[in-house]
Order: C-alpha cells, then structure tokens, then sequence
C-alpha cells in the first residue's frame, strides 16, 4: 500500500506541475517570463540548500525579484524569496544571520505570499516557518495547520521543528510519523 501510495503521489505532482504550466500558458507573454525566472531561481535555491554556497542564494533572489517585478501577483515567488531571506537569517552566510532587518523582510514577504492567495499551503508553510523563529509558536502551529488543512497531502518536515520548539515534542513525532511516511522524497533513517 504504501508504494502505491507513493506512486500515486509521484503522478498526482507531475500532474500538478503540468496544469500549473498549462494555466501559465493562459496568461499574458510577461507572465510567462515571470515564470520561467520563478522556475530557474527555484532550481538555483534547491541547489543552494545543499551546498550554502551565498552566491546561488543571492542568484536565486534576484531573479525571484524578477519574478515579482513582471508578475507582483505571484505567491509562489514572494513565499520563496522570504524562505531565501529566512535562511539567511539562519545560516552565517552574511550580515543578515541573525539580523532582525532579515528576519523582518521573510515576514513581510510570507504574510504577503499569504495575503495574495490565501489557498496556497506553501505561502502558509513560510510564514509558519518564519513565525517559529518570532517566537510566535500558536500562530506558528496555526499557518502549518493551515497548509494542511488546504492540502492534507502537504507535507513539510519543517512543522516538526515548530512543535518541538513549541514544546510539544511527542506531537512533532506524531506529525512527522503521519504526513512524512507519504511523502516521495522522505526516507526514514
């Protein structure tokens, strides 16, 4: 059951991914460049998350910022360019690490993620994942819950980390053990 659940999940992204390109196709010829920036600046902040090398994170901004600059309307592309000032909030990367200014821009662009369309559960994952490092843990808990009420198939392993900061450890491992287990690209160690 569960490699047919897996590969029902594999098939159902593919398929998503496809019909979000399609729904592109429907929109002025700007827009699809702000898509095409959003697609190479979501590949380059990928690779940077495995190698922290600043200058993919600072590539990847910029052209989210592109993005942002022909399509002001793209959720997606606030939400990713919040978690790329989040990170470097987080890591020693630069002067942002630990900065309040950073900390406060990943907010700003989450929240704007989520009031452009509050249907996206990424753009409530962000702002979750940001509002964990506020401090903010019920309003934290509260984004996560979000996302997956808007799609119970989201997974994030993120929220695990929003519980154990919260305190609430055995319910961390309770989400991690529910939502984890489907998603394709997790493997339990």
């Amino acid at each position: 059951q569960d490699e047919v659940s897996l590969a029902i999940v594999a098939i159902l992204v593919a398929h998503v991914n496809k019909a979000e390109a399609e729904h592109t196709l429907l929109k002025p010829p700007e827009t699809w460049q702000a898509y095409d920036f959003f697609m190479r600046a979501s590949d380059i902040f990928t690779a940077f998350r495995s190698s922290l090398n600043v200058a993919g994170l600072y590539e990847a901004r910029q052209l989210l910022e592109r993005c942002i600059s022909l399509d002001p309307s793209y959720a997606r592309a606030y939400a990713t360019l919040s978690s790329t000032h989040l990170l470097a909030w987080i890591y020693t990367l630069d002067e942002d690490h630990v900065s309040p200014a950073a900390l406060e821009r990943a907010h700003r662009l989450a929240w704007k993620a989520v009031q452009l369309d509050p249907n996206l559960p990424i753009a409530h994952a962000y702002l979750g994942r940001v509002l964990t490092f506020e401090g903010q843990h019920d309003r934290s808990i509260a984004e996560f819950e979000k996302a997956i009420a808007l799609n119970p198939n989201f997974t994030d392993w993120r929220f695990g980390t929003t519980l154990v900061r919260a305190g609430e450890p055995a319910r961390a491992i309770q989400v991690l053990e529910t939502h984890m287990r489907y998603d394709p690209f997790y493997e339990p160690t």
